[in-house]
């Protein structure tokens, strides 16, 4: 398989659980010490990408073939890594936390007293 030639197998695609699997399975370069930092980012990135592709395509009322989705999919994946490639994920903010933080919201804490008894 060449990089232009995308897998139309779903249920590989289903059986990838980490970031790693996903870019080998998708067979995008991906260097180990960035995937290290921001797995979970780049995780998070790439799942709002494939939901707003099948979002888009229940909007528009089509169903996509297999190959076509993963061909989608494989695009997603590559953009995502290559996000965390470019900047860090403080640059990125992709989890609500990290957005608070730069927005300048405080988070309330209710820490447990100490009672007399």
């Amino acid at each position: 398989m060449t990089g232009s030639e995308p897998r139309a197998d779903l249920a590989g695609f289903d059986a990838c659980k980490t970031a790693e699997d996903y870019l080998e399975y998708f067979e995008v370069p991906y260097d180990a010490r960035v995937v290290e930092v921001n797995r979970l980012h780049i995780l998070r990135r790439f799942g709002d990408r494939i939901s707003a592709i099948r979002a888009d395509a229940c909007a528009a009322g089509v169903e996509l073939p297999a190959a076509t989705l993963l061909a989608l999919f494989r695009e997603a994946m590559a953009d995502s890594y290559r996000d965390f490639v470019r900047a860090g994920s403080l640059d990125h903010r992709v989890f609500k936390v990290l957005r608070d933080a730069a927005a300048g919201c405080a988070v309330a804490v209710d820490l447990p007293t100490r009672r007399n008894v």
